[in-house]
C-alpha cells in the first residue's frame, strides 16, 4: 500500500493571517477565487509522492534526526512571484529572503531521504508559499501582487511536519501524520 507523502516546515497562524489580508487586500475579487485554504499554506522541504506505508517508520526517524541538528528559522517574506507554464501564469507564490539555513535544512533531508530510496532533486530548493492555482487570469491583476511592496512580515518558524496528501476532486487534502520541532 502506499499513501502520497510529503515533508514540510510550518508557518505559524498568526503570520498566515497576515498574508491572508495583505492578499485580500490587493484582489477586489479575492472571494471568487479559489485560493488555498490557510490551514494548507507550507514550505514543502522534500516531496516524497506515492511512498510505500512500511517507509513511513524510516522516513519519521530521518525527519526526526535532523529536526534535532536545526534550530528555529527566521523567515523574512519578500516578495509575490507567479511560476509559468507556456507562457501562463499557473501559481502566484510569496517568496521569502534568501535563508541560507532553511537551504540547508532541505539539502540535507533531501540526501537523507536519497539513502532511503528517494530520487534526489534536481532543482535548486526555492521557498515559497503556492497561494492560488492561477485557472483565469488578467495582466493586470498578475501585476497587482507582482508590483506589490510587500510590508515587513517576518516570523520563526520550529516545526517540520509528515504531511499525507489525498487528492480529490475538489482538491487536495492534507494530513499531517507526525510533526518534529526543531530545538
Amino acid at each position: 500500500m502506499t499513501n502520497r507523502l510529503f515533508i514540510a516546515l510550518k508557518v505559524p497562524g498568526d503570520t498566515l493571517d497576515q498574508i491572508v489580508e495583505i492578499v485580500k487586500s490587493i484582489d477586489p475579487d479575492f472571494h471568487k477565487k479559489k485560493w488555498e485554504n490557510k490551514d494548507k499554506l507550507h514550505f514543502t522541504l522534500k516531496f516524497l509522492g506515492d511512498t510505500n506505508t512500511n517507509l513511513i517508520p524510516e522516513i519519521q526517524n530521518a525527519v526526526s534526526v535532523i529536526s534535532k541538528k536545526y534550530h528555529k528559522l527566521r523567515i523574512e517574506f519578500n516578495r509575490f512571484g507567479v511560476f509559468y507554464r507556456n507562457r501562463k501564469p499557473v501559481i502566484l507564490w510569496l517568496g521569502i529572503n534568501e535563508n541560507r539555513e532553511l537551504n540547508e535544512l532541505a539539502e540535507e533531508l533531501d540526501l537523507i531521504l536519497s539513502k532511503l530510496g528517494f530520487e534526489k532533486e534536481r532543482r535548486k530548493f526555492k521557498a515559497h508559499l503556492t497561494l492560488l492555482r492561477i485557472k483565469d487570469f488578467h495582466k493586470i491583476w498578475v501585476e497587482d501582487f507582482t508590483n506589490f511592496r510587500l510590508p515587513n512580515i517576518s516570523c520563526e518558524s520550529d516545526e517540520i511536519s509528515l504531511f499525507q496528501s489525498k487528492l480529490k476532486p475538489a482538491g487536495s487534502v492534507y494530513t499531517e501524520l507526525q510533526s518534529f520541532k526543531l530545538i
